[in-house]
């Protein structure tokens, strides 16, 4: 399946996920009822992102498909578990609102950002859930 994703085009991708996105927020939105206030959360998405990058990892002359590698001495754990945390709305400390929570802007996930599965499909799979 990967290789067949490498020739589909960007915006095609991007639905497909959007879809699924979708189909999970649904199902989210239907299990609210069994949850109490304090636990509902806004799990609407919009209709496109703002945004998007793909690359094409197998295709690429320097990388053809490579993937995290925790050399001796390194503490993986640590050092994967960093790669994961997203990147959060900017506030000066005197200026975060009380009312809301800061918003992530970039969130992260892929094989390098697991330090449960790194490497292997299932975990760049698991990240992205």
């Amino acid at each position: 399946y990967s290789k067949e994703v490498e020739t589909i085009h960007d915006e095609e991708v991007v639905g497909e996920c959007m879809e699924v996105l979708k189909k999970m927020c649904n199902k989210a939105q239907h299990a609210q009822s069994r949850k109490t206030r304090q636990q509902v959360d806004d799990i609407t998405i919009p209709e496109w992102p703002i945004d998007y990058f793909f690359s094409r990892w197998g295709s690429d002359p320097y990388s053809r498909g490579a993937f995290a590698y925790i050399p001796p001495g390194i503490d993986g754990f640590k050092e994967l578990s960093a790669m994961s945390k997203p990147i959060y709305d900017f506030y000066p400390e005197h200026q975060i609102p009380s009312d809301k929570p800061k918003r992530p802007l970039i969130l992260f996930a892929g094989e390098a950002t697991t330090p449960y599965h790194p490497s292997t499909f299932h975990g760049a799979f698991e990240s992205g859930i």
